[in-house]
Order: C-alpha cells, then structure tokens, then sequence
C-alpha cells in the first residue's frame, strides 16, 4: 500500500477535479464561443442568404453543435479514462500497476495536443457540413452568387474559426494541466518522456503572430476585396456599409483573439522562468534545498530540469565537503576540492602541536569500549574547539592523541604565537571538561608539544588511496617534545624554534638541553607557563 498524504497536504482531490470537471468546461466553453462567433459573422456581417434561410441554417447548426460537443467530449473521456484510474489509485492510495504510469505520463504531455486534434477535426467536420448546407440553400433560395464560392467562402470561415479555437484550446489546456504534471512525475523525467510530442517556443510565438495579427489582416483583405466585387451588383452604400460593420466586427474579435492567445502564451512562457528566477535566488543565499518546477517539455521544461541537476550537483558537492569535514577538516576538504588530488606535496614552515592524555590507560581500563569512544569523542569536541579557535587545522587523532598544524593547507605568517595560543587554550577546555565531565572522577591531565620548522604538505599515499597529510622532521621533533612533559613534570613544552618566531610574549621556563629519540644533538625546549 502506497502512504497516503495527509488530507492538508494532499494534492491529487483538486487534480482530480480538474481533469473531472475543469479541463472539460473549459475545452467545452472555447468551441461554443468560437461557434457562437462565427454564427454571428455569418448571421450579420457577412450574410450569403436572405434570413428566412440562415434562420434555418442557425437551427441546424444548433443542433449540429451539440452533436459534435457531445462527440468531442465522448474522445475525451474515453482518452482520459487512464488517467483518471492513476488518479483514483492515489486518491484511495493503492499501488499503482505496472506500465500505468508510463501509459499516464506519455498521455498527460500529449493531452493539449489531442484536445486540440479533438476540436480541430469537429471544426472541419462542421465546415463540410455548413458548406454542403449553404449550396443547397443556395439553390433552393435563387441567390446570384456562384455555389462553389459560396460554398467555399462558408468552408473557409467556419475552417479559419476551428482552426483558431483549436489553439485556444491547446494552451488553455496546457496552461491547466501544467501545474498538475510535476505530480505525475515523482521520479523526475518529465522532458526525457518517450512518444510525447513537443512544441517548441519559437513555433509557439510563430502561431501566436500568425493568429493574433497575420491571420485576421489576410481576413480583412480578402473580404474587403469581396465587398468591392459586390457592388457591381448590389448597391454601393449597402455594401460600403456592410464593409465598415464588417471592419468592426473583425477589429473587435482580433483583438479578444489577440489578448487570448497572449495571456495563455505568456502564461505559458513567464510562469515557468519566474519560477526559476525565484529558485535561482533561493541557489544564490545558500539554498540548495530550492528546485524549479519542471512543468514541460519544451526548452524551458529542458532548462529547468538542467538546473535541478545542476543544485543537485551542488548538494553533492556541500555532502562531500561535509563528510570530509567529518573525517579530515573543512580547510583540508576545501583544499583538496579546490586543487584535484595528486600525489605529491610542496615545501612550507608551520607550527606543529601534539597533545596527549597522562595515563589515559589507568583511566580507562575498567570501561566498556562503548563508553571509552564516548569519553574520547567527548573530551576531542573539547580540544577541537581551543585548537580551531586559533585557527588551527587538526589532521589527526591518534589514540587519545591530537596532532594539529598550523600554517597549512592555509598560510598563517604568525603560526608559532598560534600555536601557543591554541596549547593555552586547550589547558582551558580542560578544566572545563573536568568540571563537567569528571566529578568525583581522576581529572584527565594532558601534555602538549609544539615545535616549527619546514614539512611537505600535500597528498601521499597511492592513486587508489589518499591522504592530506605533513611529513618531515619537524612533526617527529613536535612528538618527541610532547613525550618529553613526563619527564621534565611540564605540561606545555616548545622547541627553541618555535620561542624564537614568538611574536607575542609568554611566561617561559627555560631548560638545560635535552636529548630525545632520534636526534643526535640535544635540543633546547621551554615550558609554557
């Protein structure tokens, strides 16, 4: 069983009423007015037959509409019968069958296109019809004008009249469905739809043009050039001014044709980049959770779409930065997304800091593991904050130890004071973690090292596996001084190196040279007092 949304927030009750109800009237109320028009244009302004015949014509062109209504809406219906099953299945939230939904989606993009057909061919069926009729009439009736262009004239008006409706409907259709089609997508795709037709924009503003001034201009022409063939056989004034109601009436309906076909066009060009330009603003302050609505097929349906993959694309580049935040920092994340990892590294002086728990095992040993990597990750978020606050980059966690750098992946010309700095800061935390975390418990005691001196930043290891690292003397010396807190009873000890680029002054304890492992010369250290 599919989840059934919350009634709040369920869409598919309007989506049902739309394609029950609304799509429906409105494809309904676009033919009727189109006939309605042209009734009237054969009825005033352009009369091939003495009124007691058009009285005639009109009734059977009454009863031949609701004929071809009824037609229409029966293709209709019978079209959108897998529509409405999809839309039945989500309303009672039931599992929807294989291959229904393809069959829905390809129908939905194609629904303007086929109401559109739909009328068209009941437009042209009713052309023939009214022809037909209009030349017996003729005959019956005696009228001088010849039956093949009478015949033809009715064909063409009640053709040009279909043929115009016919594109109201399909954008008024289009512009309905459009805001219901995403819902009928839940896994994107809308443009990548097979065996769904597509109407490009710049066809969309060619037909607009053509219906809205090219079409009702050639109109105009052509009857005023009948007008003036009339009056070899009627009287002048009668005709001049049947030509000027003529004139009117065109003037009038070009214009509601006109600000019609405008307003769906428009709608169907500005709604969607509005869209995007409020989703780009979204992408522009920070947020990625924004996506434009996918409402077509057509080149703004196409870059729409690009545009969500190109957030997505952005979402997946903030979860890698992210998750590399998580497991190195986020100045060697940024670094290694900026710069694409090769194996190699460059020569630069930092400041390295080791710090370590004093008899971490003694404290430790009678807890469960569980509880251990509790402890550890407790008293890290600790020791993390006092390092980055003096912008220093933790590279590692050994054990219950903490190597940090400063001065790489990011330059920092004053790295030693830093450094110094963050090992103060970091005697802080650590009060305040005994405090809060070790009441009634053996305090947790930390030695810190430092030392400064020329490393290689950069990528080692395989080009299968990587790892931003520093490496050279300087990090061993750093971790042979730390080491050295035990022995001297210190907590913070600094090489001779990192006292001479101190740029800020710090109460020191010199000591006597001393000798640690693997150095051959004894190096001179100071405590931080």
């Amino acid at each position: 069983m599919a989840e059934q949304p919350s009634e709040k927030n369920n869409p598919w009750p309007d989506i049902s009423r739309l394609f029950r109800f609304k799509l429906g009237l409105v494809q309904i109320l676009a033919n009727v007015a189109g006939a309605i028009v042209c009734i009237s244009y054969f009825l005033y302004f352009d009369r091939l037959h003495p009124l007691p015949y058009i009285q005639k014509a009109l009734r059977a062109s009454t009863i031949m509409m609701a004929i071809l209504v009824i037609t229409a809406t029966c293709f209709n219906y019978n079209w959108l019968l897998n529509i409405r099953r999809y839309i039945r299945l989500q309303l009672e939230a039931r599992d929807v069958p294989t291959g229904l939904l393809p069959i829905v989606q390809r129908k939905i993009l194609n629904m303007p296109f086929y109401s559109a057909l739909v009328s068209l061919a009941n437009w042209l069926m009713a052309a023939l019809i009214m022809s037909v009729y209009s030349t017996m009439l003729q005959t019956v009736g005696k009228v001088t004008l010849p039956l093949i262009t009478s015949g033809c004239r009715v064909f063409t008006g009640v053709l040009i009249s279909g043929v115009v409706t016919s594109a109201i409907v399909f954008f008024t259709t289009e512009i309905f469905s459009r805001e219901a089609r995403s819902h009928f997508f839940p896994d994107g795709g809308l443009v990548q739809t097979p065996g769904a037709f597509r109407l490009r924009l710049r066809l969309r503003l060619l037909y607009t043009f053509m219906f809205a001034s090219f079409l009702p201009m050639i109109i105009l022409a052509v009857l005023s050039y009948n007008k003036a063939r009339m009056m070899l056989i009627m009287d002048p004034e009668e005709v001049i001014s049947s030509l000027l109601y003529l004139t009117v009436f065109l003037l009038i309906t070009g214009l509601a044709l006109a600000m019609i076909l405008s307003h769906t066009i428009s709608g169907s060009i500005v709604t969607p980049v509005k869209d995007m330009v409020e989703a780009m603003t979204k992408v522009a302050e920070g947020d990625l959770t924004a996506a434009a609505g996918v409402t077509s097929n057509d080149e703004l349906g196409i870059l729409a779409d690009h545009f969500n993959r190109m957030v997505e694309g952005l979402r997946d580049r903030e979860r890698i930065k992210e998750t590399f935040g998580r497991f190195v920092t986020p100045e060697i994340a940024q670094a290694i997304l900026e710069h694409p990892p090769a194996l190699g590294g460059e020569s630069t002086e930092v400041s390295i800091l080791f710090s370590d728990v004093r008899d971490y095992t003694t404290l430790c040993e009678e807890l469960p593991p569980n509880e251990v990597i509790n402890l550890l990750n407790n008293y890290f978020s600790y020791m993390v904050r006092a390092i980055e606050k003096h912008q220093g980059v933790v590279y590692q966690f050994v054990g219950d130890g903490i190597m940090a750098v400063f001065g790489a992946p990011v330059r920092l010309p004053d790295h030693a004071t830093l450094a110094v700095k963050s090992a103060l800061e970091i005697m802080n935390a650590l009060e305040e973690f005994n405090t809060r975390h070790r009441v009634g418990l053996p305090p947790f005691r930390v030695g810190v090292g430092i030392n400064t001196g020329p490393v290689v930043a950069g990528i080692i290891g395989t080009a299968h596996r990587m790892e931003y690292r520093v490496v050279g003397d300087s990090v061993n010396l750093a971790s042979r001084i730390e080491t050295l807190n035990k022995e001297l009873h210190t907590d913070i000890l600094i090489s001779q190196a990192t006292r001479d680029q101190l740029k800020e002054p710090f109460d020191l304890k010199e000591f006597p040279p001393v000798k640690v492992k693997g150095k051959e010369q004894p190096v001179r250290v100071a405590a931080v007092m």
